[in-house]
């Protein structure tokens, strides 16, 4: 109710995203002792289980599939602006690419004005998107699938993991060129099987 009150005009999708966030808590409530002896709740995965729930909810409701998709995603990811701080240029840029996110955004401002108050992360964000707004905040790709299948790759999900893996050389050094990505693709590529794991959130 504190967060549909803040709310500053109305938005369905925000107001829904708003009743549906924390609404895996319930199901996931465990007891953790604490080093003073108290004991507290945690909830880990209520995002990921209370998507699932929003998603069911929603389709009971009929909505439609454009507005449930993006509500299901803003309960999905609200709990990694806890991490926004601690992320790789190149994983807050493809955090903050979502096709949601400014309503994602404004979740976290509900959110954490109807509890704690504190908006840095939520100021960070903003600042972030700002050093952006003369440029695309997902640049095309330099080095493309057909080029790591010229490269010896075959198609399949290990080459979508190596271009996910360019992707974020690419987004982390802006200064790299297409040359010097394919040079780093065949070194890593000779070294391991896998590429490095990709910055990018999970949706859930």
């Amino acid at each position: 109710v504190l967060m549909l009150n803040l709310m500053a005009q109305s938005d369905p999708c925000l107001a829904y995203s708003v009743l549906l966030h924390d609404i895996g808590k319930p199901a996931t409530q465990t007891w953790c002792d604490e080093p003073d002896g108290s004991r507290r709740p945690r909830f880990n995965g209520h995002d990921k289980v209370g998507a699932e729930m929003a998603d069911h909810i929603l389709r009971r409701l009929k909505c439609s599939n454009d507005d449930r998709d993006c509500i299901v995603h803003c309960v999905a990811r609200h709990m990694h602006f806890m991490n926004v701080g601690k992320m790789k240029k190149a994983t807050l840029r493809r955090f903050v690419s979502s096709p949601h996110f400014e309503r994602e955004l404004a979740l976290h401002r509900l959110d954490c004005l109807g509890c704690h108050g504190w908006l840095e992360n939520w100021n960070l964000c903003r600042e972030f998107l700002a050093t952006l707004k003369n440029e695309p905040v997902l640049p095309p790709p330099l080095v493309r699938g057909k080029d790591l299948i010229e490269a010896g790759l075959t198609p399949g999900p290990l080459l979508g993991q190596w271009k996910d893996a360019l992707l974020d050389q690419q987004l982390q050094d802006p200064k790299l060129t297409r040359e010097d990505l394919l040079a780093w693709f065949v070194t890593q590529a000779e070294q391991q099987e896998a590429p490095p794991a990709s910055g990018l959130p999970p949706t859930c």
